[in-house]
């Protein structure tokens, strides 16, 4: 049997690491007192648009509309637009004089956050479970090919996996049934000996399943998806013992 497992907030902490990684960004370069002048901007307005600016961009990046590139180019100039957005100002930032610091900030981020070590409780406990009852596990990813390995890497995880799959490598994200196929393809696999494992409903639960496969919704935060046709649904990586 083949397991296909997303990588941000299914095993790997996103929200954990880039909060992590986004202080010390805060801290290094005295952002309390940059973004807007004479004007304190406190940590967790840094992270709120931080993660309004990221959710964004993903979702422009998962239909197709921002590549990798624009991503990084865009990051953090949307963030300190974000943040004069919420403080109100009438006029819209202009990052010119900024370039240095926004350029500096995103070098950063694509070094540190990736290297953060810090996976969703329970995660290695389950894969170490998974791996001795012999199942073949494998990464499927709209996330970048670099990032996403250092990610295995640093929080320990790497060796888990038998074929790391990215829509950065392939050209196409979840639920493109195309990703799903080529996965399938140099993994060996088959939709009916393959499950897939993530923690997006549209993208992991509703792309796998629209090729047949078998499908377990990590769904930590209990959402009640609008149609539920997961096969299972897990809230804590625990479950994943009564059900594998």
């Amino acid at each position: 049997m083949n397991i296909f497992f997303d990588l941000d907030h299914t095993l790997w902490d996103f929200e954990q690491n880039s909060k992590q990684t986004l202080l010390s960004l805060y801290q290094k370069y005295e952002l309390s007192d940059k973004i807007i002048s004479n004007e304190t901007i406190s940590f967790d307005d840094f992270l709120f648009a931080f993660r309004t600016t990221i959710k964004f961009l993903w979702k422009q990046h998962n239909t197709g509309l921002v590549d990798k590139a624009k991503i990084r180019e865009l990051r953090f100039l949307l963030i300190f637009k974000e943040l004069h957005k919420l403080r109100n100002r009438e006029k819209d930032f202009d990052g010119t004089s900024y370039q240095n610091l926004l350029e500096d900030l995103e070098e950063d981020y694509q070094y540190y956050c990736p290297r953060q070590p810090h996976l969703l409780p329970f995660a290695f406990e389950m894969l170490t479970y998974l791996k001795s009852k012999n199942y073949q596990l494998h990464i499927l990813t709209n996330g970048f090919e670099e990032s996403q390995k250092l990610k295995l890497e640093h929080s320990g995880i790497l060796p888990f996996f038998k074929n790391i799959i990215t829509s950065d490598c392939t050209g196409f994200t979840k639920p493109n049934p195309i990703i799903f196929n080529h996965a399938l393809t140099i993994s060996n696999a088959t939709p009916q000996n393959s499950i897939m494992i993530g923690d997006s409903f549209d993208a992991d639960i509703l792309g796998a399943r629209s090729l047949g496969m078998k499908t377990i919704f990590y769904n930590p935060k209990k959402q009640t998806p609008q149609y539920s046709v997961a096969s299972y649904d897990i809230s804590c990586w625990k479950e994943i013992m009564s059900i594998l």
